[in-house]
């Protein structure tokens, strides 16, 4: 049978016991976390460099650099020191780069090899504080191969740096990630910042497809509605698949222990 998409992605109309049952989890999930959160909305440039020169001196932030290097492809090393401009590539060769990336993933499907020349890219873009739809489209592709090899933790960084360059107004796929931005809060249990998201998203962000298709995911997560949960799973739109399948075992089990306590609890009545 065909998913009522319609009937199961209404996640605008829900009764007051609905919206009882989640403020319930919400708070739960709270308690458990000590209401500390996990990652920050927003990130500036800064901070962005000093991911990629951890433990080293930033004194240079202030200065412009200029890459000059006319290697396609070069191997990510981290930063120990000043970056050399010699060493660093130009937008116009990290687009080669990214596309010669793309076409070797396609062929040979190597997941080490694809994500360290990511990063090195992602690198050379950080350290000329290069921030521009050419930006975005390199995350958003390594958050794509991160998701198709289940590298959750590569996903996330990826995700992060997003989430500020779409707040600096920055062209790319915001839909497709905010719908695995809820997804991803699922997978860690996020149900208070699922409750903040929510509230910021407008009706016409709602109304696209992926975002809906989350949106449905996580009010049958928060109800315990494994019935359209695993229908949703099958009709996932996009790379949500992939990132459903990084929780979908953990929440099967937890089906089956509810399934099995209620039928002994109805057996002993």
């Amino acid at each position: 049978k065909k998913l009522n998409a319609a009937k199961i992605l209404n996640t605008a109309v829900m009764s007051s016991e609905d919206k009882r049952k989640i403020n319930e989890r919400a708070q739960r999930f709270g308690k458990e976390q000590g209401g500390n959160k996990k990652y920050k909305n927003k990130i500036s440039i800064k901070e962005m460099i000093q991911t990629v020169m951890e433990d080293t001196d930033t004194s240079w932030l202030g200065d412009t650099v200029e890459g000059t290097c006319e290697d396609v492809g070069k191997p990510y090393l981290r930063l120990t020191s000043a970056p050399n401009p010699a060493t660093i590539r130009p937008q116009r060769v990290l687009e080669q780069s990214l596309k010669l990336v793309k076409e070797k993933w396609r062929q040979e499907a190597n997941y080490h090899h694809a994500c360290d020349q990511l990063k090195s890219i992602r690198q050379d873009l950080t350290v000329q504080c290069v921030r521009n739809d050419f930006t975005v489209l390199v995350y958003e592709t390594h958050a794509r191969i991160a998701l198709e090899k289940g590298d959750h933790a590569e996903f996330n960084q990826c995700q992060v740096q997003l989430r500020a360059l779409y707040h600096a107004k920055l062209n790319g796929c915001q839909c497709e990630f905010l719908a695995y931005r809820i997804l991803f809060y699922i997978f860690n249990g996020d149900a208070n910042d699922m409750m903040t998201l929510f509230n910021s998203i407008t009706m016409e962000i709602r109304d696209d497809p992926a975002v809906a298709h989350a949106l449905a995911v996580c009010r049958a997560w928060l109800l315990g509605n494994y019935h359209s949960f695993f229908k949703l799973y099958l009709y996932a739109p996009n790379m949500s698949g992939h990132l459903m399948d990084l929780f979908v075992t953990r929440e099967r089990k937890t089906a089956l222990r509810k399934i099995t306590k209620a039928s002994h609890l109805l057996n002993t009545s």
